[in-house]
């Protein structure tokens, strides 16, 4: 399944089964919303525009209870651990609790949290967030009389509102994704939340290019998208590759890789697209290059497919057979090329007749 059906669902399940917590009541802005506008505190009591931060940069928005829940400080901890990978996909992380500033200061302490920490005790964010509930007196003399926490000396006031856990993708001014839990104990992990970062950023990505630059015809099946790619490198000698037509095919995080294989010594070459183009490009444009396929071995299933594809290719006089294989995917109305492996016949060692025949049934 995938993860973000899986996150949808088990969030949907928790809703179901928590009919009698206060948190069910709770409304949360739709996602494609714009950022609302809010105010929060720093952990030095300043008054801080919580839009104007999380609009800045792109913006992972946390809200959780508290310092004082350990469920919290976990989810904390485990933020700060991946923090460098979500900043090598452009984002950052900013944190907010029903905590008062003075001890939303004390959990950035305790947890050694380098990322941006407020307070938002007064649930001015949370409310706009539609993610604030208030606590029931059964819970809330439970924390005082048994655990022995005092939620009113922590939070700076008697209102006994705390938010729902949450997390807010937020970029260009629009939240891209929301996890909202009611059950507090159950929080997004972490590598569901890299995978969501990593699926936004394809998808956005793949949009745009989808809309600004594929020609549909090379994109609207699996046969048509490997027999696009043949044809944006195949020139004549001193020509170009169409290498912004060959980009289209691909999503932005594909890989190429070249095995050349040995019974002993096998070795996968991997290429991002920018540097196999950098490598392709001059050999094409001195000696020409055309590659032709003899043979398309197509399984699709679930907008996932995988060709195997046989060739022939010439470079410059040089005749060279061997096997493609692809990993497509189809997004966004078009199929794009996830992966492709390349391998060749200077090994010895022929492609299989059987393979060629089908392209000739």
């Amino acid at each position: 399944m995938n993860k973000l059906l899986l996150t949808s669902f088990i969030a949907s399940l928790s809703f179901s089964t928590l009919a009698q917590n206060p948190a069910m009541d709770i409304c949360p802005i739709p996602i494609s919303s714009n950022v609302p506008s809010s105010q929060v505190y720093s952990i030095e009591g300043k008054i801080v525009q919580l839009d104007s931060i999380v609009n800045s940069k792109p913006t992972i928005l946390i809200f959780y209870r508290g310092g004082w829940c350990p469920y919290c400080k976990r989810q904390l901890s485990i933020l700060e651990e991946i923090k460098n990978e979500i900043s090598e996909q452009g984002y950052q992380i900013i944190a907010l609790s029903a905590d008062h500033y003075s001890n939303s200061q004390k959990t950035v302490q305790n947890n050694k949290l380098t990322f941006q920490v407020f307070s938002d005790f007064e649930q001015n964010s949370a409310k706009k967030y539609g993610i604030s509930f208030i606590l029931d007196q059964k819970t809330y003399k439970k924390y005082k009389n048994v655990l022995q926490f005092d939620l009113e000396k922590w939070g700076g006031n008697d209102k006994h509102e705390l938010p729902v856990p949450s997390i807010f993708i937020i970029k260009e001014k629009r939240i891209l994704y929301s996890y909202v839990n009611p059950e507090y104990k159950t929080r997004l992990a972490a590598e569901v939340l890299l995978a969501v970062l990593h699926n936004l950023e394809n998808k956005n990505l793949a949009t745009y290019r989808a809309i600004k630059n594929s020609e549909p015809k090379d994109v609207h099946s699996p046969e048509a998208i490997v027999s696009a790619l043949l044809s944006s490198i195949s020139v004549n000698k001193g020509e170009t590759a169409d290498w912004k037509r060959f980009e289209t095919l691909f999503l932005p995080k594909a890989q190429i890789s070249v095995l050349q294989y040995k019974i002993d010594t096998s070795k996968l070459l991997n290429f991002s697209l920018k540097s196999f183009i950098a490598n392709s490009s001059a050999n094409s444009t001195e000696k020409g290059f055309r590659e032709y396929s003899t043979g398309n071995t197509i399984e699709e299933y679930n907008g996932l497919a995988t060709v195997f594809q046989s060739y022939v290719a010439l470079e410059g006089e040089t005749q060279v057979k061997g096997v493609n294989t692809y990993q497509l995917v189809y997004q966004d109305k078009r199929w794009w090329i996830a992966s492709l492996i390349l391998t060749s016949n200077i090994n010895g060692i022929e492609v299989p007749e059987q393979y060629i025949q089908k392209s000739k049934n």
